[in-house]
């Protein structure tokens, strides 16, 4: 548990309790709850150093939610900018590798080994960090968007209760 958020006590047990449920659900190991920002609110099950950031960072985009026996994760020398290399898996090149390296029937999975066949174009360092940076301004801008969204829902409700009160 973090130290910087406080949760009440009778609340941690429902979302140990939902956890727990969720992973015999899903048939997962363990699980990673954390808010939109990214930050851990807990984690339930054994996981592999790394790992919780990892899902963190993925609760703080556009998942709503994700169970998964199999996380891999990639680590990348200091020459590959992290977030050009996930534009290029999340593009049409690194969809259809997935497609093509994918095994199972019921579910598809990717191992690491399937992973290393994946051919990817590196560009000069330069031009990645250009791409990289492009895409750190837009998932920001995104989530910048969400919250003006939310404060104007938030608005229009606090108008119209105060309209049908008047």
């Amino acid at each position: 548990m973090n130290q910087g958020l406080h949760v009440p006590e009778e609340l941690l047990d429902k979302i140990d309790y939902i956890l727990t449920h969720l992973a015999e659900k899903a048939h997962t190991d363990s699980i990673v709850l954390a808010d939109i920002s990214g930050q851990v609110i807990s984690i339930n099950g054994i996981m592999d150093e790394g790992t919780p950031d990892v899902v963190a960072a993925l609760a703080a985009g556009d998942v709503a939610a994700m169970a998964s026996n199999h996380v891999n994760i990639l680590r990348l020398s200091a020459d590959i900018d992290d977030a050009y290399m996930a534009l290029v898996f999340q593009s049409i090149i690194g969809q259809l590798q997935t497609q093509q390296h994918a095994r199972g029937s019921a579910q598809a999975e990717l191992y690491p080994a399937d992973v290393d066949r994946f051919v990817v174009p590196i560009l000069d360092f330069v031009t990645q960090k250009a791409i990289g940076n492009l895409v750190r301004a837009s998932l920001d801008k995104q989530r910048k968007s969400k919250l003006i969204l939310e404060q104007a829902k938030s608005r229009v409700e606090q108008l119209i209760e105060e309209a049908a009160t008047a």
